[in-house]
Formats: structure tokens, C-alpha cells, sequence
């Protein structure tokens, strides 16, 4: 499965982690399991999504619009962070989705200027208890560097 959900405040901060290719029959399923995640959370739920490790989406631009037009109104949504890559292809598409859900958008590079963004909204989420993943472990690559 190229992309992974899970609260990271319960009921209301979600983060959405994609990896590799999503398909139009993956992009469905994880359209449905957001809107249902959002509408049983606690209003306003926010909603990070990491695309850093996404390859691409495998869907025509008609189909992508097509699919976002077919979302309703998610009143219990909050903001949507988006973490991207600058002038990656992931943020245009974002981008796109964004407008025609008409949701306030914010995109950034790191996950934790999302979670500063979202206490900066939301200031009762400041002293919460955050489920966050573990950053990565950068490995030197010793085979390319000479050592």
C-alpha cells in the first residue's frame, strides 16, 4: 500500500505518509478513508500529508478532478498541511485538490512546520500528547563517497 494513515493527535490531527506510485483505485481508497476518518473525528480535524516519498500519481488530470469533485463538503476539516518538495509535482496536484475542496492549504518541507502550524491554529493542541514518527536515520552512503 503506497500510503499509510494514522492519528497522530487522536480524533484530531491526522498524517497521511505516501510512498512509490498510487494508483486511481488506491487514490478512491484513500480519499474514502480520510472523509470518514475526518467526520468521526473531533471538529476541526487537521490533516498532514507527506508526499516527500511519493513517486507520482498514476491518474490523468480528469480523473484526479473528477474524483475531488465527487468529495463532499468536509466542514470538519480544519486544514489540510501539505508536505512537498518545492515545484514538485505533488504540490501542483495538492494544489489542485486544495481549490476545488475549497479548504485552507498550507505546504511545507518538514513535518514539524506542519505541527507548528497546526499549535499555531489550533493553541489548545500546544500541550497534547503528538504520536509522531521517528525521523529517519540518514545514513552516510560510504560506497559513493569514497570511504
Amino acid at each position: 500500500m503506497p500510503y499509510q494513515v494514522r492519528w497522530i493527535v487522536p480524533d484530531r490531527v491526522l498524517l497521511t505518509t505516501f510512498s512509490g506510485v498510487l494508483t486511481q483505485a488506491e487514490l478512491k481508497a484513500f480519499i474514502a478513508e480520510v472523509i470518514q476518518l475526518i467526520t468521526n473525528g473531533q471538529s476541526p480535524v487537521f490533516h498532514i500529508s507527506d508526499s516527500l516519498a511519493m513517486e507520482r500519481v498514476d491518474v490523468s488530470l480528469g480523473v484526479l478532478t473528477g474524483l475531488v469533485k465527487a468529495v463532499p463538503t468536509l466542514t470538519g476539516l480544519g486544514a489540510q498541511i501539505d508536505i512537498n518538495s518545492p515545484r514538485a509535482i505533488n504540490t501542483f496536484l495538492a494544489n489542485i485538490g486544495s481549490q476545488l475542496l475549497k479548504i485552507r492549504t498550507h505546504t511545507v518541507p518538514t513535518l514539524a512546520l506542519a505541527v507548528e502550524i497546526i499549535k499555531r491554529i489550533a493553541p489548545e493542541l500546544d500541550n497534547v500528547s503528538w504520536k509522531l514518527p521517528a525521523a529517519p536515520v540518514l545514513v552516510p552512503d560510504l560506497m559513493n563517497n569514497g570511504g
